[in-house]
């Protein structure tokens, strides 16, 4: 995904976003726009499409919340439009199936351009402090189990922050005792 499905268009407080955009360029210019919805999702890697499919998230928000429209692509080349309903979305799923996300329509609203800023920097430096942004980073891999306890906090439990097997590596930075953070894995 990429070049010719990063669309973005603003139609009032809906944003119209190819499924090739990055997620973060999406944050940015929202926010600059003075929309409120996705701000948070500044550090997030990847693209829509995946964003959406996947159901990702952080710092309390993810794409469900705003997905208003998705259009799919089905595995005999049929193109077809889901609204929010048709949408299963769980915990870090959409439940789309065998599909390719290629665009969707995201319900925002307003908010002051300048505090939004304000927000996506704080969280930048929240999420430097704990991400090896200077290495290869497979983003959070692992999932919440539920409950009181992150996967990040029975990571660092267990005494696998810096465990290495072949070429990938659990951060050592990012779980943190006491917190919900996800935990990284370094390539």
């Amino acid at each position: 995904m990429g070049k010719g499905l990063d669309r973005f268009e603003m139609k009032g407080a809906t944003a119209i976003v190819g499924a090739g955009l990055p997620t973060p360029l999406l944050a940015r210019r929202t926010a600059e726009a003075g929309f409120v919805g996705v701000e948070r999702f500044i550090g997030i890697p990847g693209t829509v499409g995946g964003g959406v499919y996947m159901n990702a998230g952080c710092h309390g928000a993810e794409f469900a919340e705003v997905v208003t429209e998705v259009t799919v692509l089905d595995p005999a080349g049929k193109t077809r439009t889901l609204t929010r309903k048709q949408v299963p979305f769980t915990y870090r799923a959409s439940n789309l199936g065998n599909v390719v996300v290629l665009e969707a329509k995201l319900g925002l609203g307003e908010e002051s351009p300048i505090k939004l800023k304000e927000i996506q920097g704080r969280l930048l430096r929240w999420r430097k402090a704990g991400t090896p942004f200077d290495q290869a980073c497979a983003g959070s891999t692992f999932k919440n189990p539920g409950g009181p306890r992150s996967a990040g906090m029975l990571i660092d439990e267990c005494g696998l922050k810096g465990y290495r097997e072949g070429g990938a590596l659990v951060s050592p930075l990012h779980a943190r005792r006491g917190t919900r953070r996800h935990h990284r894995m370094v390539l």
